[in-house]
């Protein structure tokens, strides 16, 4: 299989996994968001807690440069777990929202 078309299907298998583990709250929508074309992928919760609006990114990953970059992870996970299960190791995994001096010593790739 080619290398971007893992990565996008390796994500997408992962957003949706993760999604379907979060528990229903009512007014809170899940919205899962694939852009294959510009390879960006997210997974939002969206809508009404009582009067306080909800609007939050829980995963943002891009693919780019040959890698995978997770943008963003509002969770305890560690999502070098699961890629590893799908034959994607840290290396081609970019903490993006680390800085990118301190990537370096991370077990994840630098750029």
């Amino acid at each position: 299989m080619d290398k971007l078309v893992h990565y996008r299907e390796s994500i997408k298998t992962f957003l949706r996994k993760y999604a379907e583990s979060m528990t229903g709250n009512s007014g809170i929508e899940v919205e899962l968001i694939f852009d294959t074309e510009n390879d960006h992928y997210l997974l939002l919760d969206i809508g009404w807690q009582k009067s306080h609006r909800v609007h939050d990114c829980i995963f943002h990953f891009d693919i780019k440069n040959d890698k995978i970059w997770l943008q963003e992870n509002n969770t305890d996970l560690e999502v070098d777990e699961d890629f590893a299960e799908m034959g994607i190791s840290s290396d081609e995994i970019v903490v993006g929202f680390h800085h990118p001096s301190m990537r370096k010593y991370s077990n994840y790739a630098f750029s």
